[in-house]
């Protein structure tokens, strides 16, 4: 590896993208969860979870690794502290 690389890493944010994208597949699980709730469909409550359970589960392996990644990098175009908030 090259001195240049190991100094100026590749961006963050398609990991930062792709962690936005699971955190919206949540929050689109919301409404369907919220009718199901005030429907009392216990069935349709269970699997909405366990699909939430799973991209939230997701989301944060996304997370872990987007902070691993930063923290072997010695420049970053912005702050470690603005990234994975």
């Amino acid at each position: 590896m090259s001195v240049l690389k190991r100094f100026f890493a590749p961006s963050p944010f398609i990991q930062l993208h792709e962690h936005s994208k699971k955190v919206h597949e949540c929050v689109e699980l919301l409404r369907p969860l919220t009718n199901a709730l005030l429907a009392e469909d216990y069935e349709k409550i269970e699997e909405l979870h366990d699909v939430m359970s799973k991209t939230e589960h997701e989301a944060d392996q996304i997370k872990t690794k987007l902070r691993d990644r930063i923290s072997k990098m010695y420049f970053l175009s912005v702050g470690r502290l603005e990234l994975g908030r």
